[in-house]
C-alpha cells in the first residue's frame, strides 16, 4: 500500500523533473512538433493490460488539449509487409485491443486508410461498450515509418470531434 501511495505522489512530478525523459531519436522517431518519449521501464505500471509491443508513452509537449496531448506507442518490428492495407489495419488492431467478438472495445469508425510523406497509414476509432467508462474512446493509428509498423493509441474521455480527428491526422504526418 506504501509502495503505490508512494508511486501516486511522484508520477505527477515525474515529467516536471525530467525521470525516464528520452529524446524521440533513441526510438528512431521524429516529428515537426516537439515530442518526448517515455519508455515503459521508466513509468511504473504502464505495462498492465498492454500487449508485450507496447514501448512507452509519446508526449506532444505543445498541445494544450490533454486527450491529444499523450498517446501509446506499439512497435511491431517483425511485420515483414511494407505497405499498409485495411487487413493488415484491422489484424493489428485486434492485436492492440484483442479479438473484436470478446472485447468491450467496439468499433465505430471502421478503419480508413489516408496518405502521408512515407506511405499509407490507416486510422480507426473504437467505443467501450461500458456506461461508466472515464475514458470510453480510442483512437488509433498504424502504419509504417521507415519501414517498420508502429501503432499510437489514445484514449479519449469524449468522442472526438473533426477538428481533434484532423489533429491527429496532421501530427502523424508529421512523424519520419
Amino acid at each position: 500500500m506504501k509502495i503505490l501511495l508512494i508511486l501516486v505522489l511522484i508520477l505527477p512530478f515525474q515529467s516536471a523533473f525530467g525521470f525516464g525523459k528520452r529524446k524521440p531519436s533513441q526510438i528512431n522517431l521524429r516529428s515537426k512538433e516537439e515530442i518526448v518519449f517515455y519508455s515503459k521501464k521508466d513509468i511504473p505500471l504502464s505495462e498492465i493490460g498492454k500487449i508485450d509491443e507496447f514501448q512507452g508513452v509519446l508526449v506532444r509537449e505543445s498541445q494544450p488539449l490533454y486527450d491529444l496531448r499523450s498517446a501509446d506507442l506499439y512497435k511491431f518490428p517483425s511485420e515483414k509487409k511494407i505497405s499498409m492495407s485495411l487487413e493488415l489495419c484491422s489484424s493489428y488492431a485486434d492485436k492492440i485491443y484483442g479479438d473484436e467478438k470478446k472485447r468491450s472495445l467496439k468499433t465505430v469508425v471502421a478503419p480508413a486508410l489516408f496518405q502521408t510523406s512515407v506511405g499509407q497509414a490507416c486510422a480507426l476509432m473504437l467505443k467501450d461498450s461500458f456506461e461508466d467508462a472515464t475514458r470510453p474512446y480510442r483512437f488509433a493509428m498504424v502504419g509504417f515509418v521507415h519501414g517498420r509498423l508502429i501503432a499510437l493509441t489514445w484514449n479519449l474521455s469524449d468522442k472526438p470531434t473533426t477538428e481533434m480527428l484532423e489533429d491527429l491526422h496532421n501530427f502523424w504526418k508529421t512523424i519520419k
